[in-house]
């Protein structure tokens, strides 16, 4: 939960939605942040009350991820 919330604060602190392709790496440090704590997609996703498949997307980096279902992830 640590890393998510550094990374959450970060983001918004340097607006990186905005900053040129830096952004597709978050889907990246999520799934792997999810993999070393041994969290499945779907339990994630129903934690965060969307789909598993759009999840899935975000991990995938094919869909942008706001920053309030960032600092949800942050709170799993």
């Amino acid at each position: 939960m640590f890393y998510f919330l550094l990374l959450v604060n970060f983001i918004q602190k340097y607006d990186l939605f905005l900053c040129f392709g830096l952004f597709y790496r978050i889907g990246q440090k999520i799934r792997r942040i999810g993999e070393y704590r041994d969290y499945s997609q779907d339990s994630v996703a129903m934690e965060m009350g969307m789909s598993p498949s759009g999840y899935s997307r975000i991990e995938r980096d094919e869909v942008s991820i706001t920053g309030d279902k960032l600092n949800r992830l942050a709170e799993i």
